[in-house]
């Protein structure tokens, strides 16, 4: 099987995000951190490994790159995803009110579009069509029509356009009808904003035969259905249920968001846990003796059977006050490099299943773990799924199975952790 549907994502939230829409149909999803190296896929494999998956999502840290960076970045992607017979692509972007971001969206979009026009054998007309609709996650927000309009039409140099109230109703027709009308007419940018599940659904089916599909997560939810429809997949394809390897939890919190610290605040008493102060964390010493404070505890978690939760959370909303803001952001830092070294040397503690709160936290991880790709299993909470991993360590020349959850800042409910643990790792019934 080639891939039916290659994602590219501008960071590691969107990818998580757009990789548990996907997996929700019960179909192989693979997630890699940056655009893979010395990854071969072939199509005719019977490995699991090697063998393209009907979905391989690509997340970059691009969101607030500059034009040029993200423009190269995209492009190296979608030639990795075109070498292994990418059948349509999907430029997963989040609109942000930062005034740094979004400066790339529609270079992006438009290097897509000429590089895929330059892979077609054929004459068809190559558009770019911008969904919008409601909220698939709580990390995923559903800007106003006219933002993505306005930053498209500055950011571009072609035809921008959106189609039409009337147009977007349950028929399929009318939609199509007015996309060759806006073809014709030679617009290269069109945004879809549905309001309701029933015009996503047919503004989906409409632009099937369009090769780029561009924002928010909503319409992947209804892809894979598609695709089985045409015949590409079928119950044959899907996943076969997999546990989650038996050893020690780990809980690693490096976000200082509101939601992510009411989680921390639910965390079980019964359960261990931890908490650094960054402020505490500036010299390698300090750092040092942290994580072997937490090492400590987590053989204290072996002997009771607990996971065990590491958080810096309350401390890390107080840097938000400091004045000198490269001093936070070191602290920030300092706190990454501590978690992801927590990971590290868990792994040599019998940790086989990590839970990792926050995007940069999760990159720190993945960084210390050599993490490159992931294999996305089921969905916890809308937008974030437990992932499979294989990683390698100094100490143990075979690769170890290990269970991964990484989440976004603004994800899931209060009793998050509690409900990823028992997703993972079901409490046994008597």
């Amino acid at each position: 099987m080639n891939i039916l549907l290659g994602g590219i994502a501008d960071d590691i939230a969107g990818a998580t995000e757009l990789a548990s829409v996907l997996a929700r149909s019960g179909m192989p999803v693979r997630l890699h951190l940056g655009v893979p190296q010395n990854i071969e896929l072939h199509a005719t494999d019977l490995s699991d490994e090697s063998r393209p998956a009907p979905f391989e999502i690509i997340a970059l840290s691009c969101r607030t790159s500059c034009a040029t960076t993200a423009v190269s970045e995209a492009t190296q992607a979608w030639h990795w995803l075109l070498g292994r017979g990418v059948r349509r692509l999907y430029w997963k972007y989040a609109l942000s009110s930062e005034a740094s971001a979004n400066t790339a969206i529609g270079p992006v979009t438009d290097a897509l579009l000429d590089a895929i026009a330059d892979a077609r054998a054929d004459d068809a007309v190559v558009m770019s069509v911008h969904y919008l609709g409601s909220a698939v996650s709580a990390c995923e927000q559903s800007p106003p029509a006219s933002k993505l309009l306005g930053l498209l039409s500055v950011q571009t140099n072609h035809q921008t356009s959106q189609l039409s109230g009337t147009t977007l109703t349950n028929e399929q027709q009318p939609i199509r009808e007015e996309l060759d009308e806006l073809a014709a007419k030679g617009t290269r940018h069109v945004v879809g904003n549905a309001v309701s599940e029933a015009e996503l659904v047919s503004l989906v089916r409409a632009t099937e035969r369009f090769p780029l599909i561009c924002g928010s997560s909503a319409q992947a939810l209804h892809l894979p259905a598609l695709f089985r429809v045409r015949g590409f997949l079928s119950s044959a394809d899907e996943q076969a249920p997999t546990a989650a390897p038996s050893g020690a939890t780990l809980v690693l919190s490096g976000s200082a968001s509101k939601v992510t610290l009411e989680q921390v605040q639910a965390w079980p008493p019964h359960q261990l846990s931890i908490e650094l102060n960054p402020l505490q964390l500036t010299t390698p010493e300090q750092r040092a003796a942290a994580v072997a404070r937490v090492l400590t505890l987590l053989q204290q978690a072996k002997v009771e059977r607990s996971a065990l939760l590491v958080h810096a959370t309350t401390h890390l909303d107080a840097c938000d006050f400091i004045d000198d803001l490269s001093a936070a952001h070191v602290a920030n830092e300092h706190v990454d490099s501590v978690l992801a070294e927590c990971a590290a040397q868990g792994l040599n503690h019998n940790v086989r299943k990590l839970i990792v709160a926050g995007d940069q936290t999760a990159l720190a991880v993945s960084h210390a773990l050599d993490i490159h790709t992931l294999h996305v299993r089921h969905e916890i909470t809308p937008g974030v799924s437990w992932c499979r991993a294989c990683v390698s360590t100094k100490a143990d020349a075979n690769s170890i199975d290990l269970a991964l959850v990484f989440k976004p800042c603004g994800a899931g409910e209060g009793q998050f952790f509690t409900q990823a643990l028992d997703h993972i790792d079901p409490p046994k019934r008597d």
